[in-house]
């Protein structure tokens, strides 16, 4: 039998002549969860023998790699907020850029400028917003709300894996929450434009989902509605916290007769619409 040492050169090389990006971290990372183990051991152990079966399904994942699939999704997982969240092609991958969504949230309920007691993750894929905000705010009571089953399935089998107690519903946007109120509202709705979207990286376009992506024309469709609808669900002095696309934030503004704010991420990229409720 071959050793790990043998197998990442040859994943590496077989990468570098399909021409595909960081062949040598793809290649670590394949091994290391065919392996489930990590980077350190790895290179530690590079004499350990890969068994037949191992070694087959790591030419499998390799040839999904290199047929343009996301690493996320063949691994079944992602780390995001200090967690580990499973992912499937019914759900976005998180991204990074998210995580600052959920540190302004939790930032604002530890503050002492309001008491903060309930916590709506609308639009929640994979869960990640809200399991992640559940973890970092035990006391709070947190409702995740999906209006595709597949997605919201995701995010219940990532309720469970983390051991978290919240409430899942389904349904189109606030409709199945009518009579319920919140502290806070957090999204990050679909907002993609129909052109961006053709535009779009193809391992995004051919492997996540559209419906996750896409608001119409415009981006907004999912936006005019949250607009029409939010006050019916958000306190009295609730905030509201949607992310948005880096050109929408006008737009956004717009929407909300004027009121509100957009906050740039980290990057200096608008990132966040914030509203607090009268």
């Amino acid at each position: 039998m071959q050793t790990t040492k043998e197998i990442l050169q040859q994943s590496k090389n077989y990468l570098e002549q399909k021409e595909h990006p960081s062949p040598r971290f793809h290649a670590e990372r394949m091994l290391m969860h065919i392996l489930n183990i990590d980077r350190l051991t790895l290179y530690l152990d590079f004499e350990r023998p890969v068994e037949p079966k191992e070694l087959q399904k790591l030419r499998n994942y390799l040839k999904r790699l290199v047929q343009g699939e996301p690493w996320q999704y063949i691994e079944g997982r992602v780390p995001f907020f200090h967690m580990e969240f499973e992912v499937n092609r019914h759900v976005l991958i998180p991204r990074p850029e998210t995580e600052w969504i959920v540190e302004k949230v939790v930032e604002e309920v530890n503050s002492e400028r309001t008491k903060v007691t309930s916590v709506l993750d609308l639009c929640t894929g994979s869960g990640c917003i809200g399991l992640s905000i559940k973890n970092a705010c035990p006391n709070l009571s947190v409702t995740l709300s999906d209006l595709d089953e597949k997605a919201l399935g995701v995010a219940k089998t990532n309720q469970i894996r983390q051991g978290l107690e919240v409430e899942l519903v389904q349904g189109d946007l606030f409709e199945p929450l009518k009579g319920k109120k919140f502290d806070i509202i957090v999204s990050n709705p679909p907002y993609v434009t129909d052109q961006e979207y053709l535009e779009l990286d193809s391992k995004v376009r051919d492997f996540e989902p559209k419906r996750a992506l896409v608001a119409g024309a415009d981006g907004l469709d999912l936006y005019r509605r949250i607009a029409r609808e939010y006050q019916a669900h958000l306190n009295p002095g609730g905030r509201l916290y949607l992310e948005i696309g880096e050109t929408l934030g006008n737009q956004l503004l717009e929407l909300f007769s004027g009121r509100g704010e957009i906050l740039s991420d980290l990057a200096g990229k608008p990132r966040l619409f914030l509203l607090e409720n009268e």
